[in-house]
C-alpha cells in the first residue's frame, strides 16, 4: 500500500481525473518504471487533490 496525494493543476499536477488500471512512469531513486495503479474497492476514480491509499504493480522487479 502507498498513500498517494494526486496535485493539482495549479501545483503542477493533472487536469483529469484517473481510474483503476492508469499506467504513470514511478521514479525509484535513479530508476524508473511503468506501474499500474490499483484504487480502493471504494473509489471508482481519482481526481486531482486527492489523497488515496492504492496499490501499485510494477512492470518488471525492480530492487527498493
Amino acid at each position: 500500500m502507498a498513500s498517494l496525494y494526486v496535485l493539482k493543476e495549479d501545483e503542477g499536477g493533472r487536469k483529469k481525473p484517473f481510474a483503476n488500471g492508469y499506467r504513470p512512469q514511478a521514479y525509484i531513486r535513479t530508476a524508473d518504471v511503468a506501474v499500474e495503479i490499483i484504487l480502493a474497492e471504494t473509489v471508482k476514480i481519482a481526481m486531482p487533490g486527492d489523497n488515496l491509499e492504492i496499490k501499485m504493480k510494477l512492470s518488471f522487479p525492480l530492487p527498493c
